[in-house]
């Protein structure tokens, strides 16, 4: 009986792992959650898209974007995020979109106040597109 109690209890931590796994945060500092989106290496060649594609996240999160290509890319987000401050130097904005050039191995963060559908492309790879929403 023990050894059936163990390997129940296994597979319940698998099942909810897995439903965690589907979408996890990066870290999280009080009430925001950060989390991460990469440009995976290989993209360019092989048409791959922002693992993973689509967020659903609260108001006040953040998302890290990590450019794991060997070529440089720039991620577009519609309507716009507030980008860290430390990358508004090298950040073009305004109200309608964002644009972040990421060389390789390169990370931004932005976050997420306005409740709404967000739309993420990659250029100059036209099927690298994606969808962050968020909700209050």
């Amino acid at each position: 009986m023990p050894a059936a109690a163990g390997l129940a209890a296994g597979f319940a931590f698998v099942a909810l792992f897995s439903a965690w796994a589907a979408n996890p945060p990066l870290y999280r500092i009080d009430s925001w959650i950060v989390y991460a989106v990469k440009i995976p290496e290989g993209a360019a060649a092989q048409e791959r898209n922002f693992e993973p594609e689509v967020i659903d996240m609260k108001s006040g999160s953040a998302i890290r974007w990590t450019n794991n290509e060997t070529a440089p890319t720039t991620v577009v987000i519609g309507p716009a995020c507030t980008p860290s401050s430390d990358v508004y130097k090298a950040t073009t904005a305004s109200r309608v979109k964002l644009e972040k050039q990421l060389a390789p191995g390169e990370s931004f963060e932005c976050r997420f106040n306005d409740m709404g559908e967000y739309t993420i492309h990659a250029e100059p790879w036209p099927w690298m597109r994606g969808t962050i929403k968020v909700a209050p």
